[in-house]
């Protein structure tokens, strides 16, 4: 298999997933591919609800920790940054990761990356 076939595959494989389960309360995750000329590996994490309410409520109970690295005290959930030149959105604070406690999306293609808060701090300021 090619790499060109094998992201065609990706491609098929998320959207059908995706629009069979999204209707039942389900979000699909299809993680890294490995592939051989006639085989394609992957894994495949299903969960079950959404997880936007969970981090929003994790980003209001964190407020005063951000509110310390000078981010203008607002919440920054759902604001984009520029790392790398690739364009990220803050997701949540995880407060129980000491080094990288703050978790971003990749606008490209959706893929999670976990940042230090002074990384997110020079960035969005």
């Amino acid at each position: 298999m090619t790499k060109t076939e094998v992201k065609e595959i990706r491609s098929i494989v998320e959207k059908a997933l995706t629009k069979s389960l999204k209707g039942r309360g389900f979000s699909v995750d299809l993680g890294n591919i490995r592939y051989t000329d006639t085989d394609i590996m992957s894994k495949i994490t299903i969960s079950k609800g959404s997880n936007a309410d969970a981090d929003k409520r994790s980003f209001e109970s964190d407020r005063a920790y951000w509110s310390g690295f000078k981010i203008g005290g607002e919440n920054p959930a759902g604001k984009t940054f520029t790392s790398r030149g690739s364009k990220f959105t803050v997701v949540r604070f995880d407060s129980k990761k000491r080094k990288y406690p703050v978790i971003c999306t990749k606008n490209s293609d959706g893929k999670t990356y976990k940042f230090t808060v002074d990384a997110v701090v020079k960035y969005i300021s």
